[in-house]
């Protein structure tokens, strides 16, 4: 994931300030922020986002790619490349 481009709101931004957290981590582990996300294919990227944008009026955010699963569940941004930790409620755990 592209850590720029997260569409992180601003109250979870401030929350992580507050908390001494990362807004990253919060973000993905809070259960508060809820995006839709869809893997498309490098080449079909621009296309559906356009269509779904002019179909729907949601705007569409590119937020990073896959890569092989060796490299695990990463986030980068300027200062390098950091590994998503896993966490908060786990709806499936018996």
């Amino acid at each position: 994931m592209y850590a720029d481009v997260l569409p992180i709101d601003p109250a979870t931004v401030e929350a992580a300030r507050v908390l001494q957290d990362d807004p990253i981590q919060l973000a993905m582990n809070s259960g508060e922020e809820f995006e839709l996300v869809c893997t498309v294919t490098e080449k079909e990227t621009t296309r559906l986002c356009r269509r779904i944008t002019d179909a729907t009026g949601t705007p569409m955010t590119v937020i990073g790619e896959v890569v092989p699963s060796d490299s695990g569940n990463t986030w980068r941004n300027e200062s390098g490349t950091h590994v998503l930790v896993s966490g908060g409620y786990d709806h499936f755990l018996k």
